[in-house]
């Protein structure tokens, strides 16, 4: 590959991670400030829970088109389409912050700009390894895999660390500050690819010796061979259980957490924490599996350590012990494993159903992750428990405070007064904001989320064996380049055998 490939190949990459990145943080721009989000739109909790919860729903359907999209215009068109369309949607919901127009009006350009980020998220999700398999040699497939679908975390690690910020100290958000860094970063996104995919792209891989007999395919009949393969079934069962966890998990955390005495910025702290060292631990055990192509057991193992680290949040939460910064080495492990179950598993799921086409066999994980991850949270809003003032005060709950009470309730938390006195402080300030949304306690939300995966994990360890068809073409495909050199009737004999076995 030369010199000016792997420049177009790396300024690709980065475009195609802004464009995921920017839906990432649309997404999720009001999940760490659930509550002032409430009080500056004047709407209720659920309203803001469905501006993130849209994100899920919208990509069951649009996902559907996302798949015709991608093989009728291909992956350029497709991903520049989807820039622009992010840069339109987030500037629409600029028009939210608008003093001079009704509450209605504000509510409508806000909804709106979201729903419309929304319906174009599948194009860039379904197709990171459509990238790395276009503009990538083999050998760095995982990898590249890895790095586009690490645009989510960094969004959430954006959001989480900014979004608290722009509440001020009189706990009242800051809507266009909140809002502008989108628009802008969307926008940005959307002129750097105009400029970078100017022309098609290249079948840089030899290797992809199938691709004749892909166009042959229609999605239709892709979608129908992967249903009835057992072994990719599994996998889009389990990948997707892992991203409807992490979903449901992070727009939920705060949530979760204030109850039991967590301040929002510390919240967004643990979010930061979970999603930086997911982002670590995600490249390690990528480059781990290019080197050792050990595909199927770091995914195993990553579930099993996943699965364990969400029953012990389980007890935690169920306890309502406020643990302090010490809840950040729990999301430290949790994440540097979490995040490394979608590449693999893609990866994997590319293996097993070669030489069905990437787009479509990463795009159905991916909706089976935003179907399990909009079941589970509603599940958690579900199964949420109302509490009482006297509750919310026994438990230290810091859901109503304003951001200068959270600093002064976590450091009551912290020092040495006694538990009545503190006791009588948080009740006097929950009584004092009895106007606004009610406190929840979600810890059987979590319990049955934490036993949901647990079956995810027994269902992969103990019916998924992998076969790497792709892996066995290439290296057959190779071994025939040595011997008789490439002809066009030798692929298409091994392309056979493949479909064959």
């Amino acid at each position: 590959m030369s010199n000016q490939t792997t420049l177009k190949s790396i300024l690709t990459l980065i475009f195609h991670f802004s464009t995921v990145m920017v839906s990432s943080v649309t997404w999720l721009t009001f999940s760490p400030i659930t509550y002032r989000t409430a009080d500056y739109f004047n709407c209720s909790m659920a309203l803001v829970n469905a501006l993130s919860i849209a994100f899920l729903m919208a990509a069951i359907p649009f996902g559907v088109v996302a798949f015709y999209v991608l093989e009728r215009f291909g992956l350029r068109k497709s991903l520049l389409a989807s820039a622009w369309v992010n840069a339109f949607g987030t500037c629409l919901r600029l028009l939210s912050t608008l003093e001079n127009i009704s509450a209605t009006s504000r509510l409508v350009f806000l909804c709106t700009g979201q729903f419309i980020v929304a319906s174009v998220a599948p194009l860039p999700n379904f197709t990171p390894a459509t990238t790395a398999a276009t503009w990538f040699p083999a050998s760095k497939r995982t990898l590249v895999n890895a790095i586009i679908n690490l645009a989510n975390p960094v969004g959430v690690i954006f959001v989480s660390s900014v979004s608290p910020r722009f509440i001020d100290q009189d706990g009242k958000l800051m809507g266009f500050g909140l809002l502008l860094p989108s628009a802008v970063m969307a926008v940005v996104s959307a002129l750097f690819g105009s400029l970078v995919m100017s022309e098609p792209e290249p079948d840089i891989n030899v290797e992809r010796i199938a691709l004749r007999m892909r166009k042959n395919n229609s999605v239709k009949t892709d979608i129908k061979k992967l249903f009835r393969n057992r072994k990719y079934v599994i996998l889009l069962m389990c990948c997707g259980g892992g991203i409807g966890l992490y979903s449901s998990m992070i727009m939920s955390l705060e949530q979760i957490l204030c109850p039991i005495g967590y301040s929002a910025i510390l919240t967004g702290l643990a979010s930061t924490t979970l999603t930086a060292t997911g982002l670590v631990g995600s490249i390690t055990v990528c480059c781990y599996c290019d080197f050792t192509k050990q595909l199927s057991t770091a995914l195993k193992g990553s579930f099993i350590i996943v699965s364990l680290g969400l029953i012990c949040f389980g007890v935690v939460i169920t306890l309502r012990q406020n643990i302090g910064n010490y809840i950040l080495m729990f999301f430290s492990l949790f994440g540097f494993f979490a995040m490394g179950i979608l590449p693999i598993g893609s990866e994997l799921a590319v293996e097993s159903s070669y030489p069905v086409s990437e787009a479509t066999t990463t795009g159905l994980i991916q909706q089976m992750g935003y179907l399990q991850g909009m079941l589970l949270a509603l599940l958690i809003q579900v199964t949420g428990k109302p509490m009482s003032a006297s509750e919310a005060a026994r438990s230290g709950s810091v859901c109503q405070l304003s951001a200068d009470d959270d600093d002064v309730a976590t450091t009551l938390q912290t020092s040495e007064m006694t538990s009545n006195t503190t006791a009588t402080i948080l009740s006097t300030t929950t009584t004092s904001s009895s106007s606004q949304s009610s406190t929840v306690d979600f810890a059987i939300s979590v319990c049955l989320i934490a036993g949901y995966t647990a079956i995810l994990v027994l269902l992969l360890l103990c019916c998924f064996k992998p076969k790497y068809k792709r892996r066995e073409l290439e290296a057959e495909e190779e071994n025939e380049k040595l011997s008789k050199g490439e002809t066009s009737n030798n692929r298409d004999e091994l392309t056979q055998k493949i479909l064959v076995t």
